[in-house]
């Protein structure tokens, strides 16, 4: 079988040659998260992301939403019947129940989607939980910014929350650059 088109599988890459094939993937994301998610962020959230974004590069942004959106969705999918709410002090939280999802749950998440480990410790790094708490803040302009999930601002007396209800397979949009530049008076 000397025509067999799966002689190309067989071909062994260089580091190189797979770092540029993984930057040529991920360019459309880090097209979408520059020109469509950080424009449309107001104050501290648009302040930080374009910090966070030139500090660790676009596609980390994006990296963070979908780990966070990801643990989120796991744990809905073993607890169906929970709505959850994303509190400002970074808890995840069901009324009756209390915490389900701690800050340090949503760092170590974000960590092992974007790769930032402190070498010498084996631990995030310092500002993954500045990337947690830019996904919040973010939410506020970005109701669709995770992609499993609407998020609804709201205030439970002094704590300030995100109601976040997930979204059918059917209406989900996986297109991150379609899924943020929708309106977020279309949204809800």
């Amino acid at each position: 079988m000397e025509n067999d088109k799966d002689d190309d599988d067989d071909k062994l890459y260089s580091v190189e040659e797979i770092l540029e094939l993984q930057e040529k993937d991920e360019e459309p994301i880090r097209l979408a998260v520059e020109e469509v998610l950080l424009p449309s962020l107001e104050g501290e959230a648009l302040e930080l992301g374009r910090k966070l974004a030139d500090t660790y590069g676009a596609y980390n942004l994006y990296a963070a939403t979908q780990g966070i959106s990801s643990l989120l969705h796991r744990y809905l999918i073993r607890h169906p019947e929970h709505q959850i709410e994303w509190y400002a002090n970074d808890s995840v939280s069901v009324a009756d129940v209390g915490v389900v999802i701690g800050q340090e749950d949503l760092v170590l998440e974000v960590a092992r989607f974007t790769d930032l480990w402190d070498d010498e410790s084996g631990a995030p790094i310092k500002d993954v939980f500045k990337m947690v708490r830019w996904v919040w803040m973010a939410m506020k302009s970005q109701p669709r910014l995770l992609p499993y999930f609407i998020a609804k601002a709201e205030s439970d007396f002094f704590l300030y929350k995100f109601s976040l209800t997930k979204v059918d397979a059917k209406d989900r949009i996986d297109d991150p650059r379609q899924r943020w530049r929708r309106s977020p008076s279309k949204q809800s």
